[in-house]
Parts: C-alpha cells; sequence; structure tokens
C-alpha cells in the first residue's frame, strides 16, 4: 500500500466541479478584498472632495472681506491718532 497524503486522496476522490469550487473561493477572496479596499478608498476621495467644495464656498466670501481690513485698519489708526493732518471735512 502506498503512502499519500491525505490531501492527494482526498482530491482523488473529488470530479472537476468539487475541485474547481474551492479553488474558485481561494481565488475570490483576494479579489473581493481588493475591491473592497478600492471602493473605499474611492468613497473616502470622494468626500474629502465635497469636504473642499463645502470650504471653498465657506471661504469665498471672507476673501471679499480680507479687502477691507486694510482699510479698516487704516480708519482705526487714523482715528487713534489724532496728530496726523487729515483735512477736516467739517472744515469747509
Amino acid at each position: 500500500m502506498k503512502k499519500t497524503s491525505l490531501g492527494i486522496h482526498v482530491m482523488n476522490r473529488l470530479n472537476y466541479p468539487q475541485k474547481f469550487t474551492p479553488n474558485g473561493f481561494i481565488f475570490a477572496m483576494p479579489l473581493t478584498l481588493v475591491m473592497y479596499l478600492m471602493i473605499s478608498e474611492i468613497n473616502s476621495r470622494v468626500d474629502l472632495a465635497q469636504t473642499e467644495i463645502y470650504g471653498n464656498q465657506y471661504l469665498r466670501p471672507l476673501r471679499q472681506l480680507r479687502e477691507y481690513i486694510p482699510k479698516i485698519q487704516l480708519l482705526n489708526y487714523q482715528g487713534l491718532n489724532r496728530n496726523l493732518s487729515t483735512p477736516d471735512p467739517m472744515a469747509d
């Protein structure tokens, strides 16, 4: 009697569909994992892009306000410093 391993003995007793089913699962599991990871990465990038769009919508009006900051600072400085020679509009 020949000594063969248990795996070879089991595989010899199976017909072709029974042999290909475990092999199919063995190859399908990593493929499924890679597809899941790829889809989750795509979804996270879509969420990041949407967050950037919301941030852009939030910052756009603030950019317009930023233009007035130097003017407001100048007016505040002129109001605090009475020694500046600014023409008084009421002096006319």
